[in-house]
């Protein structure tokens, strides 16, 4: 019954749009689903059955938190490093790939062309090191991401960003793709910085110190995501960038593809 209410509290009818949302206002969705609210009673033995608090039990068991530093603890921070320098230089593969197939050459040469420049641009890839279940906060994130951290979550979680009117924890579903996921946390900040005057201005300093750095800034990005209109790429930019492996056989081959 646990996985029935799962796949029915990910599905696209709850999720229309990316839009980060918190559970309380997830379970108003899910409140008029007939199907949803009788296995719900059967499940808890109780048909007077706190949604929210069902919903958001459900939904924090299999989500993992947007931010690696959420994730992660320094053990695993640093492994993700070493993970994100392999993707770099991975990502400078497919650039050579993508530019020796615009040559005149035969598929042959082109092999051999590709095999030499990376030889001679970027040498030998090291294999990351893989994750253990102390590189991570939660035993639930290890539950879910496993020794190559790869996502199997339903849901995204954003610790921190909850409403002073709704506590309840902020979601977005997994299945959107990097971009999808960037936009929605782009709005959702724009949306909290123009209504609800989010984050607060910080405290005055003390006479003769300078202002301390703002919280948020400690997390932002240095660059926008592809593919986004100039002012999506201005407010990104102050937002957390997010990436993360896809295997591709084995642990060095991974990319990093926004997880």
């Amino acid at each position: 019954m646990r996985d029935f209410l799962l796949n029915l509290l990910e599905g696209r009818p709850f999720w229309p749009e990316p839009e980060l949302t918190t559970c309380s206002r997830l379970a108003d969705r899910v409140r008029a689903h007939a199907e949803f609210m009788q296995v719900a009673a059967l499940y808890t033995g109780n048909t007077a059955f706190d949604l929210t608090k069902l919903v958001t039990e459900l939904a924090l068991s299999e989500s993992v938190p947007y931010l690696p530093g959420q994730r992660y603890k320094e053990s695993g921070l640093r492994k993700r490093r070493d993970w994100e320098a392999v993707w770099d230089l991975q990502r400078q593969e497919d650039r050579i790939d993508a530019e020796v197939a615009t040559g005149p050459e035969t598929p042959a040469e082109k092999q051999r062309l590709a095999k030499e420049r990376k030889a001679k641009e970027i040498g030998p890839i090291p294999v990351p090191p893989k994750y253990a279940s102390a590189d991570f906060r939660e035993t639930t994130y290890w539950r879910l991401r496993g020794k190559l951290d790869v996502p199997k979550e339903r849901f995204v979680s954003f610790p921190g960003a909850e409403r002073d009117t709704d506590p309840t924890p902020v979601l977005l579903w997994a299945g959107f793709d990097p971009l999808q996921q960037a936009t929605a946390l782009a709005n959702f900040y724009q949306t909290m910085k123009d209504e609800a005057r989010w984050p607060p201005p910080p405290p005055a300093p003390p006479p003769g110190r300078p202002p301390p750095t703002p919280p948020l800034a400690q997390t932002v990005a240095q660059r926008p995501r592809p593919r986004l209109q100039p002012a999506h790429g201005r407010l990104l930019r102050r937002l957390p960038h997010r990436t993360g492996p896809r295997p591709r056989g084995h642990p060095g081959a991974a990319r990093g593809v926004g997880v």
